[in-house]
């Protein structure tokens, strides 16, 4: 929920830190990078629902995401955190039930 774009400067711990891009993951492109640096801009992620939710990814962007650790501090670890990709992006596209 921190990454950049590009590289970067954080305190952690109270010591400085690199991190790593959100273009370092498989598959996120510095336009989809800049896509979710923007949303998240406009106010932080609450969940990982809520990233897929607001940003229009391929499912496979996500599940890459999650297993890189970024989704971590929602689900705890990237196990967790790709089930819940996965939920969401299939709560977001399931067709309407015909009543």
């Amino acid at each position: 929920n921190h990454s950049q774009s590009r590289y970067s400067l954080a305190r952690v711990d109270g010591k400085l830190a690199i991190q790593k891009p959100l273009t370092s993951i498989s598959n996120v492109t510095e336009d989809r990078a800049r896509l979710i640096v923007w949303e998240r801009a406009r106010a932080p992620y609450r969940s990982v629902e809520d990233l897929v939710q607001r940003v229009d990814l391929p499912k496979d962007v996500f599940e890459q995401i999650a297993l890189s650790g970024a989704l971590d501090e929602y689900e705890g670890d990237s196990r967790k955190a790709l089930w819940k990709v996965g939920v969401a992006v299939n709560r977001l596209t399931a067709e309407p039930l015909n009543r």
